[in-house]
């Protein structure tokens, strides 16, 4: 959707309006709103909080599973961690400062890297069970 700066926001459309408000009280999630609008996710939450249908600090937070938790403790870096959650790697890298679990373990992660890839059977193993990563990650692990 293109926007006009200065252009009415479609919510501000009072059927649009009532259609956002009735998505919402029915719990749809913002990616839902936000592709029934033609919007992001991060501007259904602004109408929702516009619309008093939401406090501002309402945040959506994890609940660590005890895997997760260990994972973290161990250093096994939150891109992994948090594969399958629905979140992304933020939370995963605050809950493992909290145990004070330092990120320089990645670096042992990282050497393992180059024994899977000279290993075929580690490589297939691997490439089989690895999280899969975004294109947006640049790391060598894959």
């Amino acid at each position: 959707m293109t926007t006009v700066i200065g252009a009415p926001s479609v919510i501000e459309q009072p059927e649009a309006r009532a259609r956002f408000v009735e998505l919402y009280q029915q719990r749809v999630g913002y990616d839902r709103l936000a592709e029934e609008f033609g919007v992001v996710p991060e501007t259904a939450r602004r109408w929702a909080v516009r619309l008093k249908l939401r406090d501002k600090v309402e945040r959506r937070m994890p609940t660590f599973t005890q895997q997760q938790i260990q994972d973290a403790a161990d250093g096994i870096p939150a891109t992994w961690n948090c594969e399958g959650s629905g979140f992304t790697e933020m939370p995963f890298r605050r809950m493992a400062a909290r145990l004070g679990s330092p990120y320089d373990r990645l670096r042992e992660w990282k050497s393992a890297w180059n024994e899977i890839r000279r290993r075929p059977e580690l490589l297939e193993l691997h490439k089989e069970f690895a999280p899969k990563r975004s294109s947006k990650t640049s790391s060598g692990l894959h």
